[in-house]
């Protein structure tokens, strides 16, 4: 869990459990979004981040761009997803975020998924794998970890069409996201310098704690 936050001009590191984490200033804003105690809306923390660093340049919308910042700092354990009153998708922090996303599949759909995905990576195609809609974030990762495949998915997310939630948790897994140890300089998680590319709008962001349902 978040026990520990340091800000500094527009970055911050935090401590989560034993790790330290150097977070971008887009990181730092969507954090300052989301108080201690208090389950926050995907479209409140948009707002802010858009409020602060103006709308994005390109096509994408705010509101996906941020997702995905959320759902990295979700698979660090910095933010929390809760289930909303309504409907699913928010994200909810420690502060929490919230979010929906699909239901959990099960298990064996899961890994006929996966080997389907590893038989795209080993193979000459251009195009990407595209996940079955059935296919939950949770069951990609759960299968990648059982089956000792997550550096290599990680590593190949160029040629993986999957949910942003799956993307973040595959890559900070395989600790692909470079992490600040006492102090020590390295890539900050969530690195872009604006709302970047990871449910529906009734789900909460929150700090830190169990990860609920999804965006």
């Amino acid at each position: 869990m978040l026990t520990d936050h340091y800000v500094e001009d527009d970055r911050s590191v935090v401590m989560v459990d034993e790790s330290v984490l150097g977070l971008s200033p887009i990181a730092t804003v969507i954090l300052e979004a989301v108080p201690e105690g208090t389950a926050v809306s995907l479209r409140a923390v948009t707002d802010h981040v858009v409020a602060t660093f103006g709308p994005p340049d390109g096509h994408e919308s705010p509101e996906d761009l941020t997702k995905q910042q959320v759902w990295d700092l979700v698979a660090h354990r910095v933010l929390v997803v809760v289930e909303g009153d309504q409907s699913p998708h928010e994200p909810s922090p420690q502060g929490k975020v919230r979010g929906v996303g699909p239901a959990r599949n099960d298990p064996e759909s899961a890994v006929t998924a996966l080997r389907d995905a590893l038989r795209h990576l080993r193979s000459d195609g251009d195009r990407r794998w595209v996940a079955p809609d059935s296919l939950s974030p949770q069951g990609l990762v759960e299968a990648a970890l059982q089956h000792h495949v997550v550096p290599y998915l990680a590593a190949n997310l160029d040629r993986l069409d999957i949910p942003g939630q799956a993307r973040s948790e595959l890559e900070a897994a395989a600790g692909s996201a470079t992490r600040w140890r006492g102090g020590a300089g390295g890539r900050p998680v969530c690195s872009s310098d604006g709302p970047s590319r990871r449910r529906s709008a009734s789900s909460r962001i929150q700090r830190g704690g169990a990860v609920g349902s999804g965006l």
